[in-house]
């Protein structure tokens, strides 16, 4: 009987204990939001923190990912990391109301990962997911000969490690452009001609390319390495006529046509004006010596 008081005793002390403790939330009992936004967008990360009953003067609230910090507010400032510098926004007046959210504008693809909100003491509030989207666009474009165009592609960069970055672009098997931290490779037939977005370390990998001729008519793709998130895009590059060309015949023939008219009417007038004048020079001679042998028949 002993035993089985000692057993009941222990086992209404275990279910006791936890109801007197502080309530702690480990980062895998609070829920795991999942948040989505194309590159160039902004999101918002939520975290509400109404259960929280602190002072204001109090409040304690960090913001991190990869076991560094994006956002702490703390005694009423706030520290953002120079990752996020001038892209965070987390407005004192929203602290005070508990709401612990923070806004990112500008997503890069490198801000995509795993973000954490912990209040005062290690207090897990909120864990969420982020994922950036590529942005919207065409995977087939058609361009004039001498145009510049930009063949878009977006992939994952680590925010903290983006000088092991590796990209290749290539186009029916021949090598286009092979970028990394180290080296800048462009193939025998784009050297000059082909360049990367100067994002790359936001995770813009779109190449420049100045098209010469139907040459460079075809199917590009870019990858990245296996190591980090493989992003690849194929587009059709499609060579068309030129509408400036267009333009040019539109504008410079009338004007080469006008000026010829102006030029032939002129001559005209000055033909007209010589002849009329030679015509006058000679009418005009002989009337004048009649009426000079007029003068001298008056004198004799």
């Amino acid at each position: 009987m002993m035993a089985v008081g000692a057993i009941s005793f222990i086992i209404v002390l275990l279910l006791v204990i936890p109801s007197v403790s502080s309530p702690v939330l480990s980062a895998t009992d609070s829920s795991l939001s999942i948040v989505e936004g194309r590159f160039g967008d902004s999101v918002t990360l939520p975290c509400d923190g109404s259960a929280r009953h602190l002072p204001d003067d109090q409040l304690d609230v960090l913001w991190k990912t990869d076991q560094k910090t994006v956002a702490h507010y703390s005694g009423g400032k706030l520290v953002v990391d120079s990752h996020f510098s001038g892209r965070v926004t987390f407005p004192t007046e929203r602290i005070l109301r508990r709401d612990f959210s923070i806004d990112i504008s500008s997503v890069k693809s490198s801000d995509e990962g795993k973000y954490e909100c912990v209040v005062k003491n290690e207090h897990y509030l909120k864990d969420v997911q982020l994922k950036v989207l590529p942005p919207l666009f065409s995977r087939s474009l058609s361009v004039a000969v001498n145009d510049l165009v930009t063949l878009p592609c977006y992939g994952g960069v680590h925010k903290y490690e983006p000088d092991k970055l590796f990209v290749q672009w290539e186009r029916g098997g021949d090598l286009v452009l092979k970028f990394s931290s180290k080296e800048l490779i462009c193939g025998p037939k784009y050297e000059g001609r082909v360049s990367v977005s100067p994002d790359w370390r936001d995770g813009n990998f779109s190449l420049s390319l100045s098209v010469t001729g139907l040459r460079d008519s075809g199917v590009y793709q870019c990858s990245s390495d296996q190591k980090h998130n493989v992003a690849s895009v194929v587009l059709e590059v499609n060579i068309i006529h030129s509408d400036n060309n267009k333009l040019y015949f539109l504008i410079f023939i009338p004007i080469c046509i006008l000026i010829l008219v102006v030029y032939v009417g002129i001559a005209k007038k000055q033909k007209i004006h010589h002849v009329k004048n030679k015509i006058f020079s000679q009418c005009r001679w002989p009337r004048n010596q009649s009426h000079s042998q007029e003068q001298e028949n008056n004198q004799e």
